[in-house]
């Protein structure tokens, strides 16, 4: 793992602190200043051995100790809240740039092309009717996904979900994993294979994903429903299903994966056709 891309990553989805607004201490000071002037009077009062003398000097020694300690506790807390944001700066900033974070994506997508091939043990697709496509879909069900729509307008995620279909002129193979941006690591990966004609789903749906969103300019995360096109491909052996996010800022995500549908529904379509002939 590149710990430097890592950190980075990271940084760019941690949301940047407000700068902390120092607490003034103003009032307290003037409180001190009378205090510190009332306990002076009363101790030229005390050398006339008068009881206005030890008053004035008792009242003013409790009104600057009161004042003393709540500048020394204002300043604490503000020293601890600038060491607090200096902590968290250092945590968020300074982040990649969206091109560079684009070019990580892309790197990891490529590499789980291959990952695939060796996965499913796949040589070549050879034949007419072969294909490679690759759809880029949201993780429904992943604790701690956030995204962060960028200077761009471009909306990005910390984890995808990266399904690879390798059609060859006999199977549907399936590669699919969840994608750490961070890492660029591929973790839950499982393979799929069926046969052309014993597939007997091809279906889409609309849903909605929910996950924590920055944008480029705020301080604050808020919770955002991504609209998304759920697609289905199965057989009796069994099914795989990702999401492909439809929100305005993935159109990077949907136009190639909904392009990616289309493409494996006219393959079989083919397919079908192909079968009947013979």
């Amino acid at each position: 793992m590149d710990d430097d891309r890592a950190s980075a990553v990271r940084r760019y989805f941690t949301i940047s602190p407000m700068p902390p607004v120092a607490r003034r201490t103003d009032n307290e000071r003037v409180m001190l200043l009378f205090g510190g002037a009332l306990c002076l009077v009363g101790i030229v009062l005390l050398v006339a051995s008068t009881m206005l003398g030890v008053v004035l000097t008792v009242t003013g020694l409790v009104l600057a100790g009161l004042a003393w300690q709540r500048i020394k506790d204002t300043e604490d807390r503000n020293r601890v809240e600038q060491s607090d944001y200096v902590a968290a700066m250092r945590a968020a900033e300074p982040k990649p740039d969206d091109q560079q974070m684009d070019a990580w994506l892309e790197a990891s997508l490529r590499r789980a092309i291959d990952v695939g091939w060796r996965e499913m043990g796949i040589k070549s697709l050879g034949g007419i009717g072969s294909a490679e496509l690759q759809i880029v879909g949201i993780p429904r069900f992943s604790s701690g996904l956030t995204g962060r729509i960028g200077a761009d307008g471009r909306l990005r995620l910390n984890g995808y979900e990266v399904t690879v279909f390798y059609l060859t002129d006999r199977k549907l193979c399936v590669f699919q994993a969840m994608l750490n941006v961070a890492s660029g690591g591929l973790r839950n990966a499982t393979t799929h294979e069926f046969y052309r004609q014993h597939i007997s789903t091809l279906a889409t749906e609309r849903s909605v994903v929910a996950f924590p969103v920055t944008r480029a300019a705020e301080h604050h995360a808020e919770p955002l429903a991504v609209p998304t096109r759920r697609v289905e491909i199965g057989a009796s052996t069994g099914t795989i299903s990702t999401d492909i996010g439809t929100y305005d800022g993935l159109d990077w995500m949907a136009r190639p994966g909904l392009q990616a549908v289309e493409e494996i529904r006219r393959q079989l379509d083919w397919s079908a056709g192909r079968d009947l002939a013979d």
